[in-house]
């Protein structure tokens, strides 16, 4: 028999300037150099659950000193304007912030790495890392690549399109948390790095295309050569190189660990100065050359989803994102707080095995495709959630974003239409019987639905989509997994016929579409078409921006149309916080400036 799930896991603000360049938003850069005051999403894996952690909400330390600090004068410095990304946040001009004060966040679980090379990291190591974090590129409310000027001179320049070769120039000003120059060393080493250790650490940012890093004009940049033509190079330093002496011997694969303890390893505007088992504690970076953090202090500490009410009303946290449904509704309840919601980047797809009867016919899965209402899915799944998912109807981030487009359109399936379903799975030959129950040569219509008992959503859907195929006169059984199995393991094995599974929809364009090719090892779903392998293949060889766009639409509406994948919803991104703090909350994408979260005066 099925049990209630747990709650699902962390949903909290994602890595900042860290990873939101590598696995956010996909687009190209701009040109001009403008502050971004948003967050960005990670790339959490799919299925992972929360560990369950013993702490206290008491259990914080007293913030320690980050060592000298720089003036605090922003005279003859322009304000940040951005207006936010696709969220819910309050964004206010450094000028209106206060200098000063301790931000107290709180996490469900620990981190098990700290390093941001590792993918992924998670979103709690995010609130840790994002702001001691270097980042060659963010991302803005467009969903745009912008460079850096925190760290670069000038927008990396591409002198040959193939084989590609880039020049970065980095801000001479820029150094590492303890004052050691950035330089070649450190680019030459991460790239030994990633090629040893490419299984560990480094995942889909192209180092094996690298042909050779050399120096450039001066000792302030570096040239970086690919071994042919590479459109997605901005995804190799997006978050900078790593230090050098960060990535010698095993350390570097091994993540570096349980804490970020070696400060001259980073190059954010704060760095770790104290660290216990329940909490860390972020102060100035003494060596920082941008504007000054508005923040005297950062603490990140384990604090339990049921302690959270009691965490608040206590003031001893001041945001924290609600990830269980009963904390949910304790903490909304709350007046003293503001109730921040956007979109999570992450959402459920149910996935489908193409080589299983019946689902070997695309008809009876494009059936599936336009006759599964994803929302009320939604709502099924998220009970206790102030949260009403939206349809939507794309493999890849979202309608909005720069070059996508909307696959339900573009080929005319996938608008929830339950006549249409009836109509595909009559021509399919599977007609209704007296029963209510499709049958075809006497045999009933019957898939069988996987529900991984570690997976905290997957419960709640079963019984609704089985609700929603008994409408389209289809038998689904729900197989329940072992407690310790998750959907990854069941995807991964290959042994189910339909499971729903989680999905970064702001991922990579060219890592998404690997999972479709014929001979990728991350196909999942027997998904065997010559038109979708030529059309990844041209995607991935486009050099030219709107080429590849087209390139990458194109082979989507041909993945689209094998209804392989059927989008259901997207997670919520919640966060519970004081009114008073600011250009800190949900977006769905974009990076957070960490200098310029604070409290408003």
């Amino acid at each position: 028999m099925l049990t209630r799930s747990s709650s699902p896991p962390a949903i909290m603000v994602a890595l900042g300037a860290l990873l939101a360049a590598v696995s956010g938003c996909e687009a190209e850069p701009i040109a001009s150099p403008s502050p971004s005051v948003v967050a960005s999403v990670d790339d959490e894996a799919p299925g992972q659950t929360p560990a369950a952690s013993p702490s206290r909400a008491s259990d914080t330390l007293d913030p320690t000193s980050g060592g000298e600090e720089s003036d605090d004068s922003d005279e003859g410095k322009e304000a940040s304007t951005d207006e936010p990304a696709d969220g819910d946040l309050l964004v206010v001009d450094r000028d209106g912030l206060a200098d000063g004060g301790d931000l107290r966040l709180a996490v469900s679980q620990w981190p098990g790495t700290w390093n941001p090379w590792a993918e992924p990291v998670g979103d709690d190591a995010a609130l840790v890392l994002g702001p001691m974090a270097m980042s060659f590129f963010t991302v803005d409310a467009a969903g745009e690549w912008v460079w850096n000027p925190d760290y670069l001179a000038a927008e990396p320049e591409v002198l040959v399109a193939e084989p590609t070769i880039v020049r970065y120039r980095f801000n001479p000003l820029a150094v590492w948390g303890d004052g050691a120059a950035l330089g070649l060393v450190d680019f030459q080493a991460t790239l030994d790095a990633c090629r040893l250790h490419a299984t560990e650490v480094c995942l889909e940012r192209g180092f094996d295309r690298i042909a050779e890093i050399g120096p450039g004009e001066t000792a302030h940049d570096v040239v970086v050569t690919y071994t042919g033509a590479y459109p997605e190079w901005r995804r190799s330093f997006a978050t900078g190189p790593a230090r050098a002496e960060s990535v010698a011997g095993d350390a570097f694969a091994t993540r570096w660990g349980s804490a970020p303890s070696q400060p001259g390893w980073f190059a954010g505007p704060y760095q770790v100065t104290a660290v216990t088992e329940r909490a860390v504690v972020l102060t100035r970076n003494p060596y920082w050359w941008g504007d000054r953090g508005k923040l005297d202090s950062i603490t990140v500490s384990l604090v339990p989803q049921a302690n959270l009410r009691l965490a608040f009303e206590q003031g001893a946290i001041d945001a924290a994102a609600l990830t269980d449904p009963n904390a949910a509704a304790d903490v909304e309840a709350l007046t003293t707080l503001e109730i921040r919601r956007s979109g999570d980047g992450r959402a459920r797809y149910l996935t489908l095995d193409t080589t299983r009867a019946p689902l070997d016919d695309p008809r009876v899965r494009q059936a599936l495709l336009v006759g599964i209402d994803g929302v009320a899915v939604a709502a099924a799944a998220l009970p206790g959630f102030d949260w009403t998912a939206e349809p939507f109807t794309t493999l890849l981030g979202d309608p909005q974003r720069p070059g996508a487009s909307d696959l339900a359109e573009a080929t005319g399936i996938g608008d929830h239409d339950p006549q249409a379903a009836a109509d595909l799975l009559t021509e399919a030959g599977w007609r209704i019987g007296v029963d209510g129950f499709r049958r075809r040569d006497g045999e009933v219509l019957t898939v069988s639905l996987t529900v991984p008992a570690a997976d905290p959503w997957a419960e709640a859907e079963a019984y609704q989509l089985r609700v929603q195929l008994a409408e389209l006169g289809i038998v689904c059984t729900l197989v329940e997994t072992d407690p310790a199995v998750t959907a990854v393991d069941v995807a991964a094995s290959r042994d189910y016929t339909l499971v729903a599974l989680t999905r970064d929809i702001l991922v990579n364009p060219l890592r998404l579409l690997d999972q479709f090719h014929s001979a990728s090892p991350t196909n999942i779903t027997g998904v065997s078409d010559p038109a979708i392998d030529a059309a990844i293949g041209l995607a991935a060889a486009s050099v030219d921006p709107t080429a590849e766009d087209r390139s990458v639409n194109a082979a989507l509406e041909l993945i689209w149309r094998q209804a392989a994948v059927i989008p259901l919803y997207e997670l919520p991104h919640i966060v519970a916080m004081t009114p008073q703090l600011a250009n800190f909350g949900p977006v769905r994408c974009g990076t957070i400036r960490w200098q310029d979260v604070g409290f408003t005066r």
